[in-house]
């Protein structure tokens, strides 16, 4: 694939160099100088003190503008994406400087300022900024807001939900950012030295243009492809750096897998008496964009679930039994009544919520990592359960490598993966054969078994789980919903 696309670049750049030799040969040399000449001219251009220095100049400008540029448009994207209000005022902002020349508003400008030394920079920080802020609040759009739900069961610490969410997510916009804001700033640097300097690249085009040195134009416009060139190297080799890379994740955490403590030792959590689930007259209604109640969902629910008890609550599509959950796990907020657990909590979505970016074993890991254990004793629980749970062969595998079943297995390790208070099963083997589920299930108790705690199941099969008298089963139904116990 690499000699193939070399080739194609090659076969491309002949193909630019044949038709720019036939038109000087057509047109005449005057107007269209031959590619070589420009080349001579360019390579002596690059020699000579004085033009490198206004080259340098410009590269100065062009790196403090996009630094400038980086840093506002991405807050401002960011701000954008998070809240519709400043998305909407500041699209004329966006708007106007996208679309309009920078001639038109350049010149103003610069009376505005008086011709200050920064001018320039001024200029070609607004010309690169609103492609950033753009492509930011795409980015920031993009988020899925699943994965923050998870993140946020997990643990409350928002620095990590940035650098295990918010940062992987936006990486692909900011290096597209990146990589079209440069080649703009180096252009949008013509236009502002042309009118607004006394040196850099585009106030030698201006010199070379008042005195029709056609040659001369050709020649800058060269070097300005050069430097273009040369700022997308470093850019193909910043980016690969950091890129998303399965191959040299595996290798880190093969390295780690090898450490003797990760793969024998066993962590062992220190047992506590846990405080039971209580909903006492909970009720709960969906609002409107204006705060307004859009009908009640849930209505003077009431529950208790001890430690060692599991409550299995069972109803129609749609009747509330995951907003109940997501209100027990503190995802969403009562509108009346009480919700009384301790603080950790772990949730089986309906989705499996794994992060494309991370391996298993680091999904598995991540309610430990996300509240601060480090990596290797993280890692050497997350190997522990994946044992039980029969993934010990795809631990380095990552999840759209996985079946539906094994994603499952997965998830149901990282429950169990931090000592809970609680742990909250919304459809838990939702989309699998009756074999399946019932296999999960049993591996479930089995890992439940060995620290119990509260547990509150919705399910639409409840017929299928184990004949114990640690379940009992709750109907929710009517509207609004309201909780009855029921007798299986």
């Amino acid at each position: 694939m690499m000699k193939t696309s070399i080739l194609q670049k090659t076969a491309g750049i002949a193909a630019v160099l044949a038709l720019w030799t036939g038109a000087s040969f057509i047109i005449g040399d005057g107007l269209i100088p031959a590619p070589w000449q420009i080349c001579i001219a360019a390579g002596g251009l690059l020699l000579n003190t004085d033009a490198m220095l206004h080259v340098v100049t410009t590269v100065l400008r062009v790196t403090a503008a996009f630094v400038a540029a980086l840093f506002a448009g991405t807050i401002l994207g960011i701000a954008r994406g998070i809240h519709p209000f400043i998305e909407s005022t500041t699209s004329p902002f966006i708007s106007f400087f996208q679309g309009i020349p920078p001639i038109l508003w350049a010149i103003p400008l610069l009376f505005i300022t008086g011709f200050i030394p920064v001018s320039p920079v001024i200029v070609i920080t607004l010309i690169i900024l609103p492609l950033i802020a753009v492509n930011v609040t795409e980015g920031v759009k993009a988020i899925p807001g699943e994965y923050y739900e998870m993140l946020r069961v997990f643990s409350s610490r928002k620095k990590l939900h940035i650098r295990n969410l918010v940062i992987p997510v936006l990486f692909p916009y900011l290096s597209s950012s990146i990589r079209l804001g440069l080649i703009l700033g180096i252009k949008g640097s013509v236009a502002a030295e042309y009118f607004t300097a006394n040196n850099g690249i585009g106030f030698m085009i201006n010199t070379a243009g008042y005195s029709a040195d056609i040659p001369l134009l050709f020649t800058w416009g060269l070097i300005i492809l050069f430097l273009i060139f040369i700022f997308n190297r470093l850019l193909d080799g910043l980016f690969t750096l950091f890129s998303f890379n399965k191959k040299r994740i595996r290798d880190v955490e093969k390295s780690l897998l090898f450490i003797p403590d990760i793969r024998e030792k066993r962590i062992t959590d220190e047992i506590l008496p846990l405080r039971p689930v209580e909903l006492k007259n909970l009720s709960f209604s969906w609002h409107s964009r204006h705060g307004k109640p859009d009908g009640i969902l849930l209505e003077k629910i009431g529950l208790t679930v001890r430690e060692k008890t599991t409550a299995v609550i069972s109803g129609d599509s749609g009747i509330g039994k995951t907003t109940l959950l997501k209100i027990i796990a503190g995802i969403l907020h009562a509108d009346a009544g009480t919700c009384t657990k301790q603080l950790s909590s772990s949730f089986l979505f309906q989705d499996d919520r794994l992060l494309p970016w991370y391996s298993v074993i680091h999904n598995v890991a991540l309610p430990l990592l996300e509240n601060g254990i480090p990596r290797e004793p993280a890692y050497r629980k997350a190997v522990e359960l994946l044992k039980q749970v029969g993934l010990q062969n795809a631990m380095l595998a990552f999840p759209d490598e996985l079946s539906g079943g094994m994603k499952r297995r997965a998830c149901l390790a990282r429950c169990f993966a931090a000592r809970n208070d609680c742990i909250l099963l919304d459809e838990p083997f939702n989309g699998l054969h009756k074999k399946a589920r019932k296999q999960l299930f049993t591996v479930f108790m089995e890992l439940w078994k060995i620290h119990p705690c509260p547990v509150v199941v919705a399910t639409h099969f409840p017929e299928e789980l184990p004949a114990d008298r640690i379940f009992r089963h709750y109907t929710l139904s009517g509207n609004p919903a309201t909780l009855k116990k029921t007798f299986v």
